[in-house]
């Protein structure tokens, strides 16, 4: 093949990926706008006048809390080992 063939190849690679990488960016951001909605909602639950549904958007609310907590705590714990580790390896 010869280089302006192979450049044109890497080009519409490039090009692939990029639009892919767009697709997804899209996608991400409809699912935060779907997530803030959803927390709009379960806020609203929240306050409403039948007692079982003000019980299960609490516990949704309350469950979803502790998830973020327990993945903090973990992203913590993580980033301390992978730093351990890379000091490991610059130091020896």
């Amino acid at each position: 093949m010869n280089e302006s063939k192979e450049t044109a190849l890497q080009t519409q690679q490039e090009v692939s990926v990029f639009k892919e990488k767009a697709k997804e960016k899209k996608a991400i951001s409809r699912l935060r706008g779907g997530i803030s909605s959803a927390v709009v909602s379960l806020l609203k639950l929240s306050r409403h006048r039948d007692p079982w549904v003000r019980l299960r958007a609490c516990e949704d609310i309350l469950n979803h809390y502790w998830k973020i907590q327990e993945w903090q705590e973990f992203e913590g714990r993580l980033k301390t080992i992978e730093r351990i580790i890379f000091e490991r390896k610059t130091f020896k």
